[in-house]
This record gives C-alpha cells, sequence and structure tokens, in this order.
C-alpha cells in the first residue's frame, strides 16, 4: 500500500467508524454469534500472495463485526464500562502512526515527557497529594487560570531522577501509565516485596524472611487481580472476610487481628491490597482506620486499587465518601483505570507512587544493563526511562490518548461526564424502587409489588439489587423464602435477561399495546456476595440517556414479573400497562 491507497483507505474507514456510530444504537449490545463462528470461516494459513485492502475490510464489516460485543454501547450495562470517545480513537491512529516501543527517553523524548506531564494533570485533576507528582503540583481550577498552558513545553523543566547508570535516585513519587489495574498490582507487589526485604537488610538486626513466610493481605470482596499476583509470584495470601456488617470493606481491627495472629505464626504480610470501589457491590475498604495501623508497621506495604472508582475523586464532592484525605495520607501506590469510566479507549491504566525509588529499585537491573539500553541522558540522571517503572521493555504510546480526551474534554466536560452517571444511577435506583414513574408522561408513582430490593446501598454509578416475590401480608412471610429460591429467580431473570427467549405473538408478559417484538434482552452482570446472587447494573457509557435507563427498567420489570409467574408466584400485570395506557391517552391527545 503506497501513501496514496493509505490516504483513500483512511477516509473509508473515518467514514465506517462514523457510520458505526451513527447505527449503534440499533446494534445489539451483545454479539449474537455462537463459539467457532468466526474460527469455522477463517482459513488455517495466512494468504500467499497479497490482498487489496478494499477486500480485507469488507471482510471486517463481513467476518468481525458480528462478533463484537459494544463496550461503548448507550445500553451496555455489564462489568464496568469501558470507556472510550471520538478523541481517543483519533489519538489512538496518531499513537500508531508513530510507532514507539518507548523504553528509554530516547526513544522518543516526547512519548515520556508527555506521560510525565499527562499524568500529573491527572493526580492534579484528581487531587491526589503532591507526593504522587512527578513535578511540582499545579492545581486544577474550576475557572481558567490567567495564564494556561496544555504543551510539555509549558510544564515544569526537568530535574534529575532515576537512571540504570550511577546516579542516585532522587526522593519523590511519580506516575506512570500501565496497561491494566492487574499489572498495576503485579508492580506494586513485587516493589513491595523489594522494599519489604530490603529493610531487612539495611534496618534490622532480623534475618529477611524467607519467600514462604511472605504473605499478601486483600479481602473476600478484592479484584481477582490480587489472586492472580500472587500466583504469578508464588506467594502466599490471606483474604481478610468481610460482610454486611462492615458494608463490605476491610475493617482496621479485622486487620490488625488477622496481622498479629500471623506474625505469631512467622508469617510476614508485607503488603496490603486496599479497594475503593469493589467489582461486586462498589464498597470501600476502611482506609482511613487501616492506614494508621500500617503506617506504624516496619515497610508493610499499602496499594489501594481504585480501577473503577477513582476517576469519580475528579468531582469533589465524592471525594469523602472515596476516603481520598486517607489515600494521600497513607498510600503508597494508588491506582486506577481511565479506559474504564473515564473515556479513554484501552488500555489505560495510571499507577502513582508515593517513593519512585521503592518501584525503579525493583525493576532496574542497574549496573547489569546492557550498554545498548544505556545514554548520556539516562546515565547523567536527567531523563525518567519508563522501563523501569513496569514489567515489559517496550510499551505504548499511551499517554497521547490522555492529553487528547483531558484537552478535548476538558475538567468541566470530563466532571460533567461523571456526574451525569451517578445521576443516571441515582434515576435507576429510584425507578427500581417505584419511587418515580418509568414513563416520564406519567405524572403518578407506580405502585410496584415491591418486585426488587437494593442489596447494597447504591455506589457512584453502581446499583446492585435482585429480584424478590412480592410481597405477602404479613410481610415477615417474605423472609421465609429460602436463599436457594431467591437465587434461582436471579439466575433464571439473569439468563432470561441476556439470552431471553423468542416471546409468542400475545406475551401477555408485555406492556398491553407495546410491539411484541420488542427485545427483552438487557447486558448485565450477576454476583454473589455471601451466597446471595444478585445482579449489577453499571452505568458509564458516553451515550447513555435517561431514556436508555428507563428502557433497562421496564425490561428489567417484564423479564422479572414472566419469571416470577413461571415460578409459581402470584404476580400481576403491574403499573406498567396502566402507564403504557395513560402514555397512549397523553399522546391521543
Amino acid at each position: 500500500m503506497d501513501i496514496e491507497a493509505f490516504r483513500k483507505a483512511g477516509y473509508e474507514a473515518i467514514d465506517r467508524i462514523c457510520d458505526y456510530y451513527n447505527t449503534l444504537e440499533s446494534r445489539p449490545v451483545l454479539a449474537q454469534v455462537e463459539p467457532g463462528y468466526l474460527i469455522n470461516k477463517l482459513s488455517t494459513h495466512p494468504p500467499q500472495e497479497g490482498e487489496d485492502i478494499q477486500e480485507i475490510t469488507a471482510d471486517f464489516q463481513r467476518l468481525i463485526m458480528p462478533g463484537i460485543t459494544h463496550w461503548n454501547h448507550p445500553e451496555f450495562f455489564a462489568f464496568f464500562p469501558s470507556g472510550s470517545s471520538l478523541a481517543g480513537i483519533l489519538a489512538d491512529l496518531y499513537s500508531t502512526s508513530v510507532s514507539n516501543p518507548g523504553f528509554n527517553w530516547i526513544c522518543s523524548p516526547a512519548c515520556t515527557e508527555l506521560e510525565q506531564v499527562v499524568v500529573d494533570w491527572v493526580a492534579n485533576l484528581l487531587s491526589l497529594s503532591p507526593a504522587f507528582l512527578n513535578s511540582p503540583p499545579a492545581p486544577v481550577h474550576d475557572q481558567p487560570p490567567s495564564t494556561t498552558a496544555s504543551s510539555p513545553s509549558a510544564s515544569p523543566p526537568l530535574t534529575p531522577v532515576e537512571s540504570s547508570g550511577t546516579s542516585q535516585p532522587l526522593l519523590g513519587g511519580g506516575g506512570s501509565i500501565q496497561s491494566t489495574a492487574s499489572e498495576s498490582v503485579l508492580v506494586a507487589i513485587i516493589a513491595a516485596r523489594h522494599h519489604f526485604l530490603s529493610y531487612f537488610s539495611s534496618h534490622s538486626s532480623l534475618p529477611p524472611p524467607s519467600h514462604e513466610s511472605l504473605i499478601i493481605y486483600l479481602s473476600t470482596q478484592t479484584h481477582s487481580l490480587g489472586l492472580k499476583g500472587a500466583k504469578l509470584l508464588g506467594l502466599n495470601y490471606r483474604e481478610l472476610d468481610v460482610d454486611e456488617g462492615c458494608e463490605w470493606g476491610v475493617k482496621g481491627l479485622a486487620f490488625k487481628n488477622a496481622y498479629d495472629e500471623d506474625r505469631n505464626k512467622g508469617l510476614w504480610p508485607f503488603i496490603f491490597i486496599g479497594t475503593i470501589g469493589t467489582t461486586s457491590s462498589g464498597a470501600n475498604d476502611h482506609i482511613d482506620e487501616i492506614g494508621p495501623i500500617i503506617s506504624q508497621l516496619d515497610s508493610v506495604w499499602f496499594h489501594i486499587d481504585a480501577a473503577w472508582a477513582g476517576v469519580s475523586f475528579s468531582c469533589p464532592e465524592f471525594r469523602r465518601k472515596g476516603k481520598l484525605d486517607a489515600i494521600n495520607k497513607y498510600a503508597d501506590s494508588f491506582c486506577t483505570n481511565f479506559h474504564k469510566w473515564g473515556l479513554v479507549n484501552f488500555d489505560c491504566s495510571i499507577l502513582w507512587v508515593r517513593d519512585r525509588a521503592a518501584l525503579t529499585a525493583s525493576m532496574d537491573i542497574g549496573s547489569s544493563t546492557p550498554s545498548f539500553l544505556r545514554t548520556t541522558q539516562s546515565d547523567a540522571g536527567l531523563v525518567v526511562d519508563y522501563r523501569n517503572w513496569q514489567l515489559s521493555l517496550g510499551r505504548r504510546f499511551r499517554s497521547i490518548k490522555l492529553w487528547f480526551v483531558l484537552r478535548n474534554f476538558g475538567v468541566k466536560g470530563f466532571r460533567a461526564h461523571i456526574r451525569k452517571g451517578v445521576g443516571l444511577a441515582e434515576l435507576f435506583e429510584r425507578l427500581l424502587k417505584g419511587e418515580e414513574a418509568v414513563e416520564a408522561v406519567c405524572e403518578w408513582k407506580m405502585k410496584r409489588e415491591n418486585m426488587f430490593e437494593m442489596v447494597t446501598p447504591r455506589a457512584l454509578a453502581l446499583v446492585v439489587f435482585r429480584l424478590i416475590p412480592p410481597r405477602p401480608s404479613p410481610p415477615e412471610s417474605h423472609n421465609a423464602l429460602s436463599q436457594e429460591t431467591l437465587n434461582a429467580l436471579n439466575i433464571t431473570l439473569h439468563q432470561n435477561l441476556t439470552h431471553p427467549p423468542t416471546p409468542p405473538p400475545l406475551a401477555s408478559s408485555f406492556i398491553p399495546g407495546s410491539d411484541p417484538s420488542v427485545s427483552n434482552a438487557l447486558f448485565i452482570t450477576r454476583t454473589e456476595l455471601k451466597g446471595k446472587v444478585c445482579l449489577r447494573m453499571a452505568i458509564g457509557a458516553e451515550r447513555t440517556t435517561e431514556v436508555h435507563i428507563r428502557k433497562a427498567v421496564k425490561i428489567l420489570e417484564r423479564v422479572g414479573r414472566r419469571v416470577l409467574r413461571e415460578a409459581g408466584f402470584a404476580v400481576g400485570e403491574g403499573d406498567l400497562g396502566a402507564c403504557a395506557a395513560e402514555t397512549k391517552s397523553a399522546q391521543t391527545e
């Protein structure tokens, strides 16, 4: 392909992407294919001769697109959102056009220095402690300052930092962009282990702990990344149990009791992976209680995984609930993913550390660094070499995506996006509780039959709930239903939402007067909390609106009523039919 052919294909690609976004809402959220659909259509060997790019792009539409689940769809409510934006797409295009492995500053100085700048931008946006900054802090203003800067050349001058040569690293923290929070926690565990063992080598009269005695602390609600990190590194771990009584987060006393117990057994807990915004319920560990305890222990590392919820700190009103003050005071490292709720296309996970020397000492091979990786700038301690901040040598030019998105949306636009997600979750909660009519035209509140209950308090843009049979009188008889029965109802509901059966033409479970061909599909995920099966509604796509939330609740009502009826519970059509009738009457008038 020559330049002009690329130009033509590029124009067509942009047109197709625009068409895709214009038709996105009309597509099913979940890929409508069976396992092996693509494997069976593709040849087992690559072509011997090159093919025309038009043929390849046509096959992308014909073969690949049917197997795509649309995470950027306004009705995607599963897992957590995987953010994307048009600005991020353009940035990805520019990033790949200047291919750079980025392991040294000299590979492309702009790649390294832009990352230093935008990671500090984000730290200031989230109001992280200056201890986590690469450079002196610059506060984020609600109103534009008298002079603005949006390019690396306007950032504070570089100061000597760590190197692969003989220069001594300066004290201080900093941030880098990793691929995912899983990689970030793995890097944090490695840094914590090196830091912990180094303490015994230089500060303690005790012999260094054995590998077998080291133990990772996490909770039963910590993301699986913690367990995977322990497995990859061959380390022991302990899951601290949490439940509704502690708001699904580890309390300080539970941590202290576990630590004392393990030390009496000769074990050495060396890192606690705390969470802000757990996957199952959006819960927070009690950072403000655990932090003071860890601060009194010898070199125990405190990592905070805020992969989903961390971006909410961009809005001042969410910082207290997220325990930001305690994070800033006690955390040794902090991670959040901008490729979740943060509008940046996958992948973009930012890891900050309070002490960069503790991180780079665990990753830098020092005097063994081969000469082809050494540079004059590095040996002089004038630049950052990000290969010593991560597991791999090479890295993608991810910072340009963050740069494009933050400049395109601005602080106000970014905060508006986060607040919109929270507001829509509040609406969903009100609708599900029957505190507000599903159809906006209906002025009365819906008198639901208590078909749903909140399992945990709403957390930002995450609502966790479950289907329950309408409560008979007296209400106490509802409590007599076994958890097994309730779990079976919610498993069935989830299956019917994700893979809805084709309804009969006059299915009574549909709203009277509605089109029975309307899909019952709703892509949400389910989880378990202490054996209780529940459903998660995670909101965060850029194009999601109130219309999509109301539609989701109508589907839940419709399918939930059918599931209950088929399970033998007496339920009526509910007020959805009445609301539909009122809507039709209002439209006629």
